[in-house]
């Protein structure tokens, strides 16, 4: 390894490193007759983005003064000499960095001023060059992936379709945000816990203008959003115009102007680079199987699972071409457990099983789960510098609805905020937060007082509750096919 001088007057006295965030190493050098302390540790300048500066200390026996490369003073200054010194980024946008640091130390030829000499001992420069900066796992140390991006519908939508289509009543939201938000639960989504686990903000959705910040990725997903194109309408507010194929033309779009408005100074977008150190999460097809479900049964979804399944790749495919690499895709989950289609898809006592879902459509939709892991393991083959995982989130729900008590919670299969009691409560014709007069009464659907111990909010959606143990289950990777680490790319933080 060659080292780069500073100038002629400087002797190569070692290199430090390597060191990460957090660890500190020393070591003595000789300089004539006189040791010198060089000690290294994390030093990266925040106002370079590339991170590549000039650190410099001087001092004596008074101490170091410690400057970054434009002569700026660090507040941590006049350290004892002998000590090691670090001084720590505090960006809030860039609270860490997740480098290893290989320094090298050098040291001046100082002219000697015996007038001076006689009071204070030789000064010394010790020069730190960032020789090389790599972005590595590690425990106090950024997360390798800077932002999200989202595809989906209500499962994973922050507040997109009510963006489109403002509608949303209370109680939705009366859990985290003490007001609707647009997220079809009392509180936050999957999306909102893996973020903050991830220590990123929450992903403001692409359709939402006023108030976004998109230098952390954006979310695509809308509620009732398909993957193929939609020829029924499903819910109160329709089947959503936002289906797979235009929430992947609108990430193309947004790539495009991130990277033109980029140059023209706007602050509130994605470097282009993050693209390729984002996490893509793809979680949709429950409206797709639902919907043909409800039209031919739970045998019906079969003609069209492969033309769904196919769709799904192909989009994967498509991010790829965009520069993601990393990308998430849960299966769906146990909806013959979900009240809504307890309620709505005919069926009788022997296709229940002990907890009370339907067994027919739960079969089904392992059948759908199967055919989608063998695609996507057919996929990753071909997209071979790509992570491409499978999240088995549907053995996570199942085991929550079938045994919630297990989880902290009381009531598996019966809604939160419905109208009509009973072991589902609820009610087709009226939807959380709504009220409608039928046969000249009014129904209202409101909410329970205890969310926290439902698994399901509306009936289709899930709670705070029961997202939280979703994302949970995610971030620990114990549900990914293949195996994929995630603290070994980012410092997980907790999540609350």
């Amino acid at each position: 390894m060659t080292c780069p001088a500073h100038n002629g007057s400087e002797q190569f006295v070692g290199w430090g490193g390597p060191t990460r965030n957090g660890d500190h190493k020393s070591d003595i050098a000789q300089y004539g007759d006189s040791p010198v302390h060089c000690s290294w540790a994390y030093g990266l300048d925040c106002s370079d983005s590339a991170g590549l500066q000039w650190l410099q200390a001087s001092g004596g026996t008074g101490g170091l003064e410690w400057h970054d490369s434009k002569g700026n003073k660090f507040p941590e200054s006049a350290q004892t000499m002998g000590h090691d010194y670090s001084y720590h980024c505090r960006d809030e946008a860039s609270p860490h960095q997740n480098a290893f640091i290989y320094v090298s130390c050098f040291v001046p030829y100082v002219q000697r001023d015996e007038s001076v000499n006689t009071k204070l001992r030789r000064q010394v420069l010790v020069s730190w060059i960032v020789f090389m900066v790599m972005l590595v796992p590690g425990t106090n140390a950024k997360c390798a992936f800077e932002a999200m991006f989202i595809f989906g519908d209500s499962n994973s939508d922050t507040g997109g379709f009510n963006a489109a289509f403002p509608s949303q009543p209370s109680p939705n939201g009366m859990t985290y945000f003490n007001r609707p938000t647009g997220r079809a639960t009392d509180g936050r989504l999957y999306v909102d816990f893996l973020a903050q686990g991830l220590g990123l903000p929450f992903v403001s959705p692409y359709l939402q203008s006023i108030g976004s910040d998109y230098r952390h990725g954006a979310n695509f997903a809308t509620a009732a959003s398909t993957i193929l194109m939609p020829t029924t309408s499903l819910f109160v507010n329709g089947v959503s115009p936002f289906y797979l194929a235009v929430q992947i033309n609108q990430m193309k779009q947004f790539k495009a102007k991130a990277e033109e408005f980029k140059s023209q100074g706007q602050t509130n977008l994605p470097q282009p680079d993050i693209f390729g150190k984002a996490l893509y999460v793809i979680y949709i097809g429950q409206n797709d199987f639902t919907g043909f479900a409800g039209s031919a049964g739970a045998g019906g979804v079969k003609q069209y699972a492969p033309q769904i399944v196919s769709q799904v790749v192909s989009t994967v495919k498509e991010l790829y071409s965009l520069g993601g690499r990393t990308f998430l895709v849960p299966n769906l989950g146990p909806v013959g457990c979900y009240p809504a289609f307890l309620v709505q898809f005919p069926h009788g006592s022997s296709d229940m099983d002990l907890s009370g879902c339907m067994m027919s459509h739960n079969n089904a939709v392992n059948e759908y789960n199967s055919m989608l892991k063998d695609a996507l393991g057919q996929a990753r083959q071909d997209l071979k510098d790509a992570n491409l995982i499978y999240v088995d989130t549907n053995s996570v729900l199942l085991e929550l609805y079938q045994n919630p008590t297990s989880h902290g919670m009381h009531h598996g299969t019966t809604a939160c905020c419905g109208y009509g009691g009973g072991s589902y409560n609820y009610n087709q014709q009226v939807f959380c937060g709504y009220s409608k007069v039928v046969n000249g009464q009014t129904l209202t659907a409101s909410a329970c007082s205890d969310p926290q111990n439902y698994v399901s909010w509306d009936g289709i959606h899930l709670t705070e509750a029961a997202n939280k143990i979703m994302a949970s289950a995610i971030l620990s990777g114990s549900h990914f096919d293949p195996p994929f680490s995630l603290s070994q790319y980012c410092d997980i933080k907790p999540i609350g």
